[in-house]
């Protein structure tokens, strides 16, 4: 029985060094543009325990499951279906090395820039840490990545995105503490889409704003992805009316941009139960205000 521990978590273009057991790998994402990159990479592993350990060398094609963001390591058949996969045009400079205690190297990826179709190409290098198995206890297979990102240089590479949808989350008519965005990438290579939401109400001032991936979150061609953007009030007291949120993405090499406005209704600062309370005493009152009149009339 192995038990696999993928040692990342984070998807995003800012680069991480991950440390786990005391083995350090550096980076945990590279992106490469082959338009200006040279078609290869290096990794570097640092052994920071007591023994020494052995490394070997593979690859996976990833892909992106749709809303959440999380990576979809392929088999083999469905990475022969994968149009964005980058393992077949893979080399390693070295299939394993052996690290001393307190040794660090690099090793080198190279790429077959020459076979890469139209597109952004993605694998995970996977370097498995080989240890003596010892009588009675469970084998634990640990294995540090790093997630490799190419664009190819073929001159048909398509930047295009669609923000699919853009709504408040709120309780009730509450002005909202989040909004919800949906985009998706109808291109062959990888975005990274950032932008502003701005909220203005009946009067075009502006109330509160967000930041849209303040992470830098990747997404993968042909998928979908989710950003909770967080909204930051500006104004102290919010009245209760229709706003307008003015949504502005930006994305690619070039700058593209995509727009939306998402009118609702909010009570603003006014919290929707007292709202309620109020409204229920006020027609109890009314109630009895509407009685005593009809009594005085009988009387």
């Amino acid at each position: 029985i192995s038990i696999f521990f993928i040692l990342f978590l984070v998807f995003s273009q800012d680069t991480y060094a991950q440390e786990r057991q005391g083995i350090t790998v550096a980076p945990s994402i590279i992106r490469l543009d082959l338009s200006t990159d040279l078609p290869e990479a290096e990794v570097f592993y640092k052994n920071s325990t007591q023994v020494q350990i052995e490394l070997s060398f593979s690859a996976q094609d990833f892909s992106e499951l749709e809303e959440g963001g999380r990576v979809k390591f392929l088999q083999e058949l469905d990475a022969k279906n994968y149009r964005y996969g980058l393992t077949s045009w893979i080399t390693f400079e070295k299939k394993s090395i052996t690290l001393t205690p307190g040794e660090g190297q690099n090793i080198k990826i190279f790429i077959n820039k020459g076979k890469l179709t139209a597109g952004g190409h993605y694998a995970t290098i996977l370097a498995e840490v080989k240890q003596a198995e010892l009588a009675g206890q469970l084998p634990i297979k640990a294995i540090l990545s790093t997630l490799l990102f190419v664009r190819a240089s073929t001159g048909n590479e398509l930047e295009e995105m669609d923000l699919q949808s853009a709504s408040p989350i709120r309780t009730f008519l509450g002005f909202p503490d989040t909004f919800l965005l949906r985009v998706q990438n109808k291109g062959n290579v990888e975005l990274i889409p950032y932008g502003l939401i701005e909220i203005k109400d009946m009067f075009g001032q502006v109330v509160a704003k967000g930041i849209v991936n303040e992470g830098s979150l990747i997404t993968l061609p042909e998928s979908i992805r989710r950003f909770d953007v967080p909204i930051r009030k500006l104004a102290r007291f919010i009245a209760p009316g229709i706003y307008k949120a003015n949504i502005a993405v930006h994305f690619g090499k070039g700058d593209k941009n995509i727009s939306k406005t998402v009118s609702f209704f909010s009570l603003g600062s006014i919290n929707p139960l007292f709202l309620g309370l109020f409204v229920i005493a006020a027609v109890i009152l009314w109630k009895r205000r509407l009685r005593k009149k009809t009594q005085s009339k009988l009387n």
